[in-house]
């Protein structure tokens, strides 16, 4: 029996304000999938990944989304005022051993204790980052996840996503800055389209 996908968008159209972000825009994502979005600024590259997040209403159209969902979001969302640590355990308190590993899994493990005020813009994206190893969920939308990263660090994510996906999971990221994702897939949103993507 084939799993169903743990994406399905049909015919999605979204608006801010007067205008048409999004027009009949439909896709699927199975596990093991991941979809890199591209486009140019006020594509409707953000708004896409906020209407799959029940952030933002539908003119028009569904979304099926029967499994969880790990957000990252353009903004970090984090409380400069508390250390790395404080950040990650903030909502959720993760076994010991599965926090090291969220740490080491990208290089943050010597910042732990440091006040995430005196960390790099880089640095910070890897924090929040972070978040979504600790919160175990099968669809990750990822909003530019490698935002002010060296290239090392950009590997680190590119290798993350990978594992998620061959785990069982499924990947859509935006990001302007080349990544290589496991299925090589591209979405590539122009203004006012109406575009057909599956497989």
């Amino acid at each position: 029996m084939i799993p169903p996908p743990l994406l399905s968008l049909k015919n999605i159209c979204v608006s801010r304000g007067e205008r048409t972000v999004l027009h009949n825009i439909s896709l699927t994502l199975c596990s093991g999938e991941a979809l890199l979005v591209t486009g140019e600024n006020g594509s409707g590259k953000s708004t896409l990944l906020r209407a799959i997040a029940g952030l933002c209403p539908l003119d028009k159209g569904s979304i099926d989304t029967p499994t969880a969902i790990g957000w990252l979001s353009h903004h970090n969302a984090l409380k400069l005022s508390l250390t790395v640590y404080e950040n990650l355990t903030l909502f959720s308190s993760p076994p010991q051993a599965q926090l090291t590993d969220a740490l080491c899994a990208l290089g943050l493990e010597k910042l732990r204790d440091t006040p995430t005020r005196h960390l790099s813009a880089g640095q910070q994206r890897r924090v929040a980052f972070a978040r979504l190893l600790l919160n175990p969920a099968s669809l990750w939308l990822l909003d530019e996840p490698t935002t002010s990263m060296d290239g090392t660090h950009i590997t680190q994510v590119e290798s993350l996503i990978q594992s998620h996906c061959q785990q069982g999971g499924a990947a859509l990221v935006i990001s302007h800055t080349p990544l290589c994702l496991p299925t090589g897939k591209t979405l590539t949103l122009t203004p006012h389209q109406s575009e057909e993507f599956c497989w």
